[in-house]
């Protein structure tokens, strides 16, 4: 994810990605069978990183309302690990390509249907969740953390 967020699917080396991975070019054909399946692999580890995440968030949210515990969750995954989040962002503008676009497009469905699941609200209270999630990536793709750090900025209510 690391070395396809940097560089995007078409750029990066298979050699690159074996190099940052410890292992041989030909283990990771061997593992994954082509790039693209290396591509799709990766984007269903990080939909499995964010459904997990929410998770893990809502079952110890303690006082906070499963959006806002979930909500932490996503932005400290942005914060953690922006390469990843670029790899996002590179898997739904490849979704062009047949196989990427299938994967990409469930990855999302299925963030949708746990963010659904988990937070018991109605599904226009989860499109605005998904929305305001949306814009927290690509904000922390383009590197601008005082957009989506400070509440002010991004017009929240405190």
């Amino acid at each position: 994810m690391h070395e396809f967020g940097l560089a995007g699917f078409d750029s990066v080396s298979a050699e690159a990605i074996a190099a940052r991975a410890g292992v041989s070019q030909p283990y990771i054909f061997r593992l994954f069978g082509t790039k693209k399946g290396l591509v799709i692999a990766s984007i269903e580890e990080r939909t499995r990183q964010i459904i997990e995440g929410f998770q893990t968030a809502v079952d110890n949210r303690g006082e906070l309302s499963p959006m806002e515990a979930m909500a932490g969750a996503y932005q400290e995954l942005l914060s953690n690990d922006p390469a990843a989040l670029r790899c996002q962002l590179h898997a739904w503008a490849a979704s062009s390509d047949h196989e990427i676009g299938a994967a990409a497009r469930t990855a999302y469905l299925d963030v949708w249907r746990q963010a659904l699941t988990l937070s018991g609200e109605d599904p226009e209270s989860v499109r605005d969740f998904m929305a305001h999630g949306m814009l927290l990536t690509v904000l922390a793709a383009l590197d601008i953390p005082e957009l989506y750090t400070d509440p002010d900025l991004l017009g929240n209510e405190e």
